[in-house]
Order: structure tokens, then sequence, then C-alpha cells
């Protein structure tokens, strides 16, 4: 498995497990080799279309909804190994 299958993987687990983020922009953040870990570990960000557009006024009214998920892959078979929530 390449890097951006494995981004793409990752993108679509998300979409199965939460189906909330189908209007949702979801962005890689980081993505961690399988040499390390024998998995891919794929950080995505999930933010709000409207948040996005003006992430500065969101925050000042507390509605900054960016959440942050790695998402880790079996390097062999592509299978979804965690789902894990990271500090936004």
């Amino acid at each position: 498995m390449t890097a951006n299958q494995a981004v793409e993987a990752a993108k679509k687990y998300i979409e199965e497990l939460f189906p909330e983020t189908a209007n949702q922009i979801v962005r890689l953040e980081e993505i961690e080799s399988p040499q390390r870990a024998g998995a891919w570990g794929v950080t995505l960000s999930i933010t709000d279309p409207q948040t996005a557009e003006n992430p500065n006024l969101a925050s000042l009214l507390g509605l900054n909804r960016k959440r942050v998920k790695l998402v880790e892959i079996a390097h062999d078979s592509g299978a979804l190994l965690a789902v894990k929530n990271k500090a936004a």
C-alpha cells in the first residue's frame, strides 16, 4: 500500500464510521510511515465548512468545531486497525 492509498483508505473509513462528515471538510494533517509500527498512521482533520471560511470569527464565537482523528491502517492488507481522537 502506498501513502496515497493509505490516505484514501483513511478518508473512506472516516466517512463510513462518521456519516456526518459527508458535509464537512476532511483534510490530511500528517502521515506516518509503516516502517515504524507496521501500520500507516494517517491524521485527518474534520471541519465544518462555515468554520473553515472564517476560523477567527468562529473561534471568537466558540464555534471552532475542528476534530482531529488518527486512523491506523495495516500496511499489508489496508484493514482498519484503529481510529483515535487527537487534540485539535
